[in-house]
């Protein structure tokens, strides 16, 4: 299962879909872009699979094993609560969009929690892979 935080176009909805994930729900705070999602779905015969919403991150409920959120890294640290509430035992937190000189900033945000994994860089930017410690439903 994957949860992408700020789906905007819904790009890595719909590549997880295509990739084989069977639960894929997007959420995103302007209507515009979950609108956007629903139709690039559509259009990638992936809809069925999906769900698309503007439910704030704090209020939706369940876990997912996979979480991912392209977004500015400020965001990410004010949002690290709630993103690690959806993230599953052994589960993974993938976050992207992050500038290269903040990286380490967003690392050391969720390296008490979270075990980190992996950076790729590529030209400025940087996305940043970490592993649910739990073994165990929050």
């Amino acid at each position: 299962s994957l949860l992408d935080v700020g789906t905007g176009s819904g790009i890595l909805s719909i590549a997880a879909a295509l990739l084989g994930m069977k639960q894929v729900v997007g959420i995103d705070i302007d209507l515009q872009a979950v609108e956007c999602a629903k139709k690039n779905a559509a259009v990638n015969a992936v809809a069925e699979q999906m769900l698309f919403e503007s439910t704030p991150l704090h209020k939706l409920p369940g876990s997912f094993s996979t979480v991912v959120a392209n977004i500015l890294p400020q965001t990410l640290i004010d949002m690290k609560d709630d993103l690690i509430r959806h993230l599953a035992p052994s589960g993974y937190l993938i976050l992207s969009g992050i500038i290269q000189e903040r990286a380490r900033d967003v690392i050391d945000a969720f390296r008490s929690e979270l075990v980190f994994k992996k950076e790729t860089q590529e030209e400025e930017w940087s996305c940043l892979m970490f592993k649910n410690k739990s073994l165990y439903i929050r």
